[in-house]
């Protein structure tokens, strides 16, 4: 086993025998994995941990796997979602791809085309928590400025020079110039190229 963990699986199916195989062959691979034998049991266990990946079958008692998705995206849970089924209908694999399921494999497959689909599954989901962390930082970081250092940072990045800032907000050029130097210092950026980048990332 190898003693990297390469992510979190969430596999959820009705079929014990098959989720236990595919808990087998994901662990044994490097991955954390959990299964569930119904979409209620997955809606109560509260320790899903980040990058994860949720692998449902569609056709299962009580809750289906499309049911399930749209729980999921009502809660803005951001898990992405493997379906997986061996008698689903045309309009239920439509409607999964359309809420956004990674991909829709059909039973039965090889693991390898499984594992796939995983790693790009987790690719996406680190893209999307590098995101929100990169947001969570600008926002943090964008709090430090007072109102019209804000309004200066803005006209900043809009290639504005010192004397347009001075006559659009109605300053001197020597609070302009402090404004500009409150902006690096408060952001921690040191220069305009940077800060463009920071503003629009």
């Amino acid at each position: 086993m190898s003693s990297e963990n390469k992510g979190y699986l969430y596999i959820l199916d009705d079929d014990a025998s098959f989720r236990d195989s595919l808990r087998h062959a994901f662990v044994s691979l490097g991955y954390q994995v959990w299964v569930f034998g119904s979409a209620q049991e997955l809606l109560q266990f509260s320790n899903i941990c980040w990058p994860a990946v949720l692998i449902t079958d569609v056709r299962m008692p009580g809750k289906s796997g499309v049911e399930l998705q749209q729980d999921l995206i009502e809660a803005n849970l951001g898990i992405p979602l493997i379906f997986m089924s061996g008698e689903s209908t045309v309009q239920e694999a439509i409607l999964g791809m359309r809420q956004g399921a990674i991909d829709f494999l059909e039973k039965p497959f090889a693991v390898e085309a499984l594992l796939v689909s995983v790693e790009r599954a987790l690719e996406l989901q680190r893209v999307n928590l590098a995101k929100t962390y990169r947001e969570s930082v600008r926002t943090e970081r964008l709090k430090r400025l007072a109102p019209r250092e804000r309004e200066a940072c803005q006209l900043m990045t809009q290639g504005y020079a010192n004397p347009r800032i001075a006559i659009e907000m109605g300053l001197s050029l020597d609070t302009v110039k402090q404004y500009k130097k409150n902006v690096y210092t408060k952001l921690g950026i040191g220069d305009l190229a940077a800060l463009i980048a920071f503003m629009q990332d």
